[in-house]
């Protein structure tokens, strides 16, 4: 709301002042905000800690974790390390809800429920309504391998005790039949599916179709209520915003803190529901391509969802009550439709266009279909009200043809949407872009990877070898697929690898396209659905692709292929209840019982801290080692011939520049010459770093690996480091600690990429976005400590790239998660060329 005109506001502090009052105010807040944010910025940077090198420069080596707090070390204006400038957020809650603008420090922000959690009571047998613990597990384990009667009976024959000699199983759970009765049983602890029939005239005659579904507001009823889930709905809409330096600016988080979320509560007081459903109708090939048909297929498809959100249909109007027992709250819900989840073929029978070949294909806007293409030209919006009135305008035409041709011009088909039906449902809103349909299988799935394979093949068959052979060589990186084979001319049934492909195929080198079709178009719309909901953060239909497997897996093996739609899935979801309470009883047992109840609660609130720490631990490649040993295990890497002098140097080094932090013994300061050669170092295989995110201000954790033999083949990881004349990128090549009066260093040996780069290719780098660096010589290696890694990175080499000294030059890839593509951006490092 803006401030009277009488009244100012305080730009530090947000409170509203007289003009004269304000002046002398904003002396003293002034320095206030400033002190505070001076005093943010010593604590955040009093974690980082200076980068040494063995052959070149003398900086400080930290002994243990709390030796980061050097006063020291002050980051500069320009330093792009942007996230520990500005640590302050604004949180404002919809202003109905009678909560206050609340402005936090970095350290205090949060954005959990506002009430305290409280565990919800033990239940003392989740098992039911089986009779013990273990009949559940025998009965899950025989659904779970989907054992027909035969099988079954053959396994209780097994487990019944033949004589009284022979301890058997002691289980209710003796038969098919009893296992039949106990999950029918258990199905009942879940909302159960209803069945009915719709049925629709096609050529005059009645076509009937049996439609099962939930009860989807006593599901929803169901979710609010569990006092496992309880605390984590969040009901009121939140607008957070991060200080640049000059102004608040808005970031979206969850999908409550995201505009659509906002203009619910601020028009309609409404609380969230999702559904997801797609219903399917055996083809005809007699009908094929018959527009009739066409129509009757989404005919069948509304009337039947018509029957499954008749229930949500007075909930969306009037609301329900509800009662939080945890906070001790009624709360007046209702129902909503904030997102669907659907691709683009699916979401065209649920909003009733006419799809890829329609004259307005776009599900959103109404861009004319040769015009997709053109992506800074903006088009009328499709709404619930607009669609209509149009079908009411065609609805008025006299014959059928006319009406036809009248909603053709607008992409739409002569079908009542079952949504409209429920309050404030406008589905075009409801859609959103679809990152595995729209980008990774695809815009480039089906259109830029068929590009690129039709340009490598025109340049011949070695070429084709040459691609396939550097994606092959492509660098491993956690929760990211490794193309061991061909994948130039291989098509995958899995978005998820068109989605790494395409981040690999930037690295490799190498017929006129029309690009008029709705998943390039639809890039438009993404920043829009980005502030609305969240849905890079929240939304993505890759869960729903991935039932695909297990419903295949139940048609096959659960089911007598005849009675379907109600034995798919009930068993299954039953268990799954049943397993979460077990696992729910098992959790609250533990933490009633342990002794280390501070511990725990340490542990559970670390990853929400914002102080970026690293912890060594042992893998592959790991173990203690005499010093003189590590020039014959690493015998095919010359730097190791003089690692014992190298690092007595340069630990020599540290001490002399840096006292404090020499051991004390019987307090008096250790006199360090040199190691010997039988003095053992600790080599490690993995290193997590945490980091804090760019993004949302979580905390992150990269997962390192330095071992010669992980899954068989070599990995060295690389990361950027912080050093005193800026950021550079180095791979690890050994991580250790060694230990000098009783004191542990952790260490890494590295390789750093911190060389001018060659000037021969600025402009292709400029034009493709290209991060390049270049290696030292590999003699060349750098002590480092393990504090001073920032974040890992993933360095390709640029195999176009040909030097007179061998040198080698990499490319960094900045697209591997949102963080390193943000730091990249603004990011200065050593041997960068240019901005």
């Amino acid at each position: 709301m803006p401030a009277p005109s009488c009244q100012e506001q305080c730009p530090y502090c947000l409170i509203l002042f007289t003009h004269r009052g304000l002046m002398q105010h904003k002396i003293t807040c002034k320095c206030d905000f400033n002190n505070k944010q001076a005093d943010a910025l010593y604590e955040r940077e009093s974690y980082f800690t200076w980068v040494g090198s063995a052959f070149e420069t003398d900086i400080p080596v930290p002994s243990e974790e709390q030796d980061l707090t050097s006063a020291n070390y002050a980051e500069s204006e320009s330093s792009p390390d942007y996230r520990l400038k500005f640590q302050i957020s604004l949180l404002m809650i919809y202003q109905h809800c009678g909560i206050p603008t609340r402005v936090d420090h970095f350290e205090q922000y949060r954005s959990d429920p506002t009430f305290q959690y409280t565990d919800p009571p033990i239940d003392p047998c989740p098992w039911q309504p089986f009779a013990t613990h273990r009949d559940f597990k025998l009965g899950e384990f025989i659904l779970d391998v989907a054992l027909t009667n035969k099988q079954m009976n053959t396994l209780f024959e097994l487990l019944t005790p033949q004589s009284e000699s022979i301890q058997g199983l002691n289980s209710t759970i003796k038969s098919p039949k009893d296992f039949k009765e106990h999950w029918d049983r258990a199905a009942n602890h879940i909302t159960p599916f209803e069945k009915s029939a719709v049925t629709i005239p096609l050529h005059g005659k009645n076509q009937t179709f049996s439609v099962y579904r939930w009860n989807l507001w006593m599901w929803v009823l169901e979710l609010i209520q569990n006092l496992t889930l309880e605390p984590h709905f969040f009901w009121d809409a939140v607008e957070l915003s991060k200080w640049n330096g000059k102004a608040f600016k808005r970031f979206i988080d969850e999908l409550w803190t995201a505009q659509a979320f906002w203009d619910l509560q601020a028009y309609h007081t409404p609380k969230g529901c999702k559904t997801t459903l797609l219903h399917l109708i055996k083809d005809d090939r007699s009908y094929k391509n018959k527009t009739y048909y066409m129509d009757f297929k989404r005919s069948v498809w509304h009337a039947a969802m018509k029957y499954i959100l008749e229930l949500l249909e007075e909930p969306s109007k009037v609301g329900s009550w509800v009662h939080l027992q945890l906070c001790n709250e009624d709360l007046q819900t209702f129902s909503r439709v904030p997102i669907i989840s659907c691709d683009f073929e699916e979401v065209c029978f649920v909003v009733l266009t006419r799809g890829t070949n329609g004259l307005k294909p776009c599900v959103v806007c109404l861009v004319p279909k040769m015009e997709q293409y053109n992506l800074e030209i903006h088009y009328e919006l499709r709404t619930l009200k607009q669609t209509q009135e149009l079908l009411g305008d065609a609805a008025g035409l006299p014959t059928k043809g006319a009406q036809n041709k009248f909603l053709s011009g607008f992409g739409l088909r002569d079908i009542q949407n079952a949504f409209w039906n429920v309050m404030d449902c406008d589905l075009f809103c409801s859609f959103s872009w679809d990152r595995l349909h729209a980008h990774n299988d695809g815009l480039f799935g089906k259109h830029l990877r068929g590009e690129l394979v039709t340009r490598v093949e025109a340049l011949g068959s070695q070429f084709i070898g040459q691609a396939d052979d550097q994606i092959k060589l492509f660098p491993c990186w956690r929760d990211f697929y490794h193309f061991e084979s061909s994948s130039m001319g291989v098509h995958f049934t899995d978005g998820g690898k068109y989605e790494d492909l395409a981040k690999l195929t930037m690295s490799v080198k190498p017929k006129v396209k029309l690009w008029n079709f709705p998943k390039i178009h639809s890039h438009q719309h993404l920043v829009d659905d980005i502030m609305a909901k969240g849905i890079m953060q929240n939304y993505n239909t890759k869960p729903n692709e991935k039932m695909h497997g297990p419903l295949k897996d139940s048609y096959q093996l659960r089911t007598n292929f005849k009675e379907v739609a109600e034995q798919v899935d009930s068993w299954c979801n039953a268990a799954s209840y049943i397993h979460q309470q077990i696992d729910l009883q098992e959790e609250l047992l533990h933490q009633a019982t342990s002794k280390d109840d501070d511990d725990n609660v340490n542990k559970s609130t670390a990853g929400r801290s914002g102080k970026a720490t690293l912890h060594g631990h042992r893998g592959k490649g790991s173990g203690t080692f005499k010093i003189r040993e590590l020039p014959v295990l690493r015998a095919d890497n010359a730097a190791y011939g003089n690692f014992k002098d190298q690092l007595s140097n340069f630990i020599v080094r540290q001490f002399a520049k840096h006292p404090e932090i020499v051991p004390l013994v019987s307090r008096e300061k250790v006199l360090f010459k040199a190691f010997k050669g039988h003095d053992e170092i600790q080599l490690y295989g993995l290193l997590k770093a945490n980091y804090e995110n760019t993004i949302d201000w979580n905390m992150c954790t990269d997962y390192l690996r330095c071992s010669p033999n992980f899954y068989n083949h070599p990995r060295y990881d690389c990361v950027i480091v912080k050093g005193s004349e800026g950021h550079f990128f180095v791979q690890i090549i050994m991580l250790f600690s060694c230990v000098v009066g009783g004191k542990l260093f952790p260490l890494a040996l590295v390789h750093p990429f911190d060389k001018p780069v060659a000037t021969s290719n600025v402009k292709l780098d400029k034009d493709l976005g290209f991060y390049r660096v270049r290696a030292r010589k590999r003699v060349q290696l750098t002590f480092i400590s393990i504090y001073a890694i920032i974040h890992g990175a993933l360095l390709v080499e640029d195999y176009g790239f040909k030097s007179t000294d061998g040198m080698k030059e990499y490319l960094v890839v900045d697209s591997i998660d949102s963080d390193l593509f943000l730091r990249m951006k603004s990011l200065k490092y050593v041997g960068h060329r240019w901005n």
